[in-house]
């Protein structure tokens, strides 16, 4: 039991480990439930756990050293490489070849265009059924714009937050800058769909 909570840690780099899922592995083993929690809690409480989670950190820190100039900066590039891309629309969408913006300005076209011929010359309703079904299709076309935006703002404020956690990983002490690196893969990760 050791050795797997000592390879966990040296996995995550310190971070927390699923503890009921390394346990499980044990209970089949015909030590008692108690039994089990018992020496986990006692391998947790002797510290060699932590201690570990360091010195893989520190010597994966120092391998980055031997290998580039800028330790710190390499971790970060690593971080950014685990970090989830945001998506583009045309991932969404599938369209490639005409943006979506052209097509939704397309419906707002249309159903401006249905609106007018609804209506007769003198301004008054020719046809108010089919103006009100172009007036319900440009407010949902409107209402997908807005939502649209709102999807690109975030898209672009993710975009900013992953640049500023690069800049700042590649600023501190490089051991620092691998144990981050290595949380970050093991969130992105767990978050990975």
């Amino acid at each position: 039991m050791e050795k797997a909570i000592l390879a966990a840690f040296a996995r995550t780099g310190g971070a927390p480990i699923d503890r009921q899922a390394l346990i499980k592995q044990f209970l089949d083993r015909g030590a008692s439930r108690p039994t089990v929690y018992r020496w986990y809690s006692e391998i947790m409480a002797s510290g060699k756990p932590g201690q570990r989670a360091v010195e893989v950190v520190k010597r994966a820190s120092e391998r980055r050293a031997k290998r580039v100039a800028d330790p710190a900066l390499d971790a970060a590039r690593a971080a950014a490489g685990v970090l989830p891309v945001a998506v583009s629309l045309a991932d969404v969408t599938g369209l490639r070849g005409r943006s979506v913006i052209d097509q939704l300005q397309d419906c707002l076209k249309a159903a401006q265009d249905v609106m007018k011929a609804s209506r007769a010359q003198d301004g008054g309703v020719r046809n108010s059924k089919m103006l009100l079904v172009a007036s319900e299709h440009l407010r949902r076309s409107l209402e997908t714009s807005v939502k649209l935006y709102e999807a690109m703002q975030s898209v672009s404020q993710i975009d900013k937050l992953h640049e500023a956690i690069i800049a700042e990983i590649s600023q501190v002490d490089p051991a620092l800058a691998e144990r981050v690196f290595r949380r970050l893969a093991v969130l992105s990760s767990q978050w990975a769909v």
